[in-house]
């Protein structure tokens, strides 16, 4: 559904200030089936992964968690 994990809140002009995790504390994969988060310790410098429901997975499909 393209939601997002993150839960800050606006900043203003349609932008978005997400919360951030580590892969560490990444919320549970199963609860957060197509939903994506941003992480800081991404391997390689990736920074956004998106869940497939079991697992949470960079943009190149590589695990991430």
């Amino acid at each position: 559904n393209g939601n997002a994990v993150w839960h800050g809140g606006n900043s203003g002009a349609g932008t978005i200030l997400p919360t951030t995790y580590t892969i560490a504390t990444l919320p549970g994969a199963s609860a957060n089936n197509g939903k994506r988060a941003v992480v800081t310790d991404g391997a390689g410098g990736k920074w956004e992964v998106r869940s497939n429901g079991t697992n949470w997975k960079y943009a190149d499909g590589s695990t991430a968690a």
